[in-house]
């Protein structure tokens, strides 16, 4: 059995890694970065009350924001979980952040549906652990799902996860549970994440017009990581940090889950998806490409799924918004873009469907 199956079986029979500490978690230095181009924080209006919340997840406390749509009960909710490299509002770059998952929310509230949003562990302002894996982080998305339960403004039989780049995986893995009306996976990785990181270093490089001679000399430095990485049993401070290279970065930091991130195969985990299935890629994106929302859907089509969506979207990038012209690193900085409309009308057509009366 794959490791990432065999992780998610051990994580929900309740086995829990021995000698973890609990930390503060530290911002990440891309979170940092991208503090100037945050813009307006989200606030409570006349419609929407939002409410900073805390609940456990596996052995730590995660936080989140909950938007709720006043004067309603028994409110239909979507909890959203970012990729790795992301926080409850948004997504950073080098330059700045998109606030992609704070405007989502906005949107989502002003259809009548309530939103959980939370920073995964180590991330914003949620605890940290030493040797935290991918399966930790899959056991922390459940548990907000039962925290969800706890809420009695929150109709439980209708609680939808959407789960972003490699918040789809653990979107996916929650999502094998029948507590769930239906399951958003949006630039989801179809391919081994050690592929996504090798073009996400390539990518970085091209964009520095880096010459061919030079990139194969950094390629081979990043080859060299991700075999120590996968040799599992390391420390952060085992690694040389890479600063001009976000991902890695990121990655050295936490051995434990770049250990279980780059063996893991996600093809496995999105035939286990108990229900309603979307899968939403965008023709724009520059991290995660069209191709893996192929492997997505055939991976849903071999395992016989009953019930579920694939589109790929002409001009949707990586952040959920609307890109009508060249994809490039010039437009990854591009804040002032809007959440892509055909996206939006996609996701709300979608969540009408699946709704339980």
């Amino acid at each position: 059995m794959k490791l990432f199956l065999t992780l998610i079986i051990s994580v929900f029979l309740g086995a829990t890694a021995s000698g973890q500490k609990s930390v503060k978690s530290k911002k990440s230095l891309t979170t940092k970065a991208a503090v100037k181009n945050s813009g307006t924080a989200q606030k409570s209006t006349s419609a929407v009350a939002l409410e900073e919340v805390k609940f456990k997840g596996e052995n730590i406390n995660l936080a989140g924001v909950l938007s709720l749509p006043k004067r309603a009960s028994a409110v239909p909710i979507v909890l959203i979980v970012p990729d790795y490299f992301s926080t409850r509002d948004g997504i950073p770059t080098l330059k700045g952040v998109h606030n992609s998952f704070r405007d989502l929310a906005a949107h989502l509230n002003a259809n009548g549906f309530a939103v959980l949003r939370y920073d995964r562990r180590c991330t914003g302002a949620s605890e940290c652990m030493a040797n935290s894996a991918m399966a930790n982080g899959v056991e922390d998305a459940y548990q907000a799902v039962q925290y969800l339960k706890t809420r009695k403004e929150i109709d439980s039989k209708n609680i939808f996860v959407l789960g972003h780049g490699d918040g789809a995986i653990l979107a996916a893995g929650i999502a094998a549970h029948p507590d769930l009306a239906g399951c958003i996976v949006v630039a989801a990785p179809g391919r081994n994440p050690s592929k996504l990181l090798r073009d996400w270093s390539r990518q970085a490089m091209v964009d520095k017009n880096l010459p061919e001679a030079e990139i194969k000399k950094q390629m081979d430095r990043v080859e060299n990581v991700i075999i120590k990485m996968t040799e599992g049993g390391h420390q952060a401070t085992d690694f040389v940090t890479d600063y001009s290279n976000e991902y890695l970065v990121e990655l050295q930091k936490l051995p434990g889950y770049a250990f279980s991130w780059l063996l893991d195969d996600p093809l496995q985990v999105y035939p286990g998806i108990n229900g309603a299935a979307l899968i939403v890629q965008g023709a724009k994106d520059r991290r995660v490409k069209t191709k893996d929302a192929i492997y997505v859907e055939d991976s849903l089509k071999v395992g016989e799924h009953k019930d579920f969506e694939a589109h790929q979207l002409p001009n949707l990038d990586y952040f959920m918004k609307e890109n009508k012209g060249e994809a490039t690193l010039a437009s990854d900085y591009e804040f002032t873009r809007q959440l892509d409309p055909a996206f939006l009308k996609l996701l709300d057509g979608w969540l009408a469907k699946k709704l339980k009366k």
